[in-house]
C-alpha cells in the first residue's frame, strides 16, 4: 500500500497563502485601467506596505489581495479576499 509523504499531507492540509498589490490609472476619457501586471509580495506586511506607499504616487487606484489555495487531491480550493485603503 502505498502512502503519502509526510511533506505531501501537509501541503493538502494547509493552504499557500500568495500576497498581491495592483496599481490602476486613468486613461484620457477618466476610466480606471490597469497600470502593470499584478505583483507578488513575499508576506502580508510587505503588500500592505506596498500599496499604501503606491496610493501616496501617481496611481489613481490601488489593491492588495491574497490568495490562499488549498490543494486536496485534483481539488483546489481559491479563497480571495481584498482590502481598500483611503488615505
Amino acid at each position: 500500500m502505498h502512502t503519502s509523504s509526510p511533506a505531501a499531507q501537509n501541503r493538502a492540509s494547509s493552504p499557500q497563502t500568495s500576497f498581491f498589490v495592483m496599481g490602476f490609472v486613468r486613461d484620457e476619457s477618466g476610466e480606471l485601467m490597469q497600470a502593470a501586471d499584478p505583483k507578488q509580495m513575499p508576506t502580508e506586511q510587505d503588500a500592505l506596505d506596498a500599496v499604501r506607499a503606491m496610493a501616496r504616487s501617481d496611481y489613481d487606484g490601488v489593491i492588495a489581495w491574497k490568495r490562499a489555495t488549498q490543494y486536496a487531491g485534483a481539488t483546489r480550493r481559491f479563497f480571495i479576499s481584498s482590502a481598500r485603503f483611503q488615505f
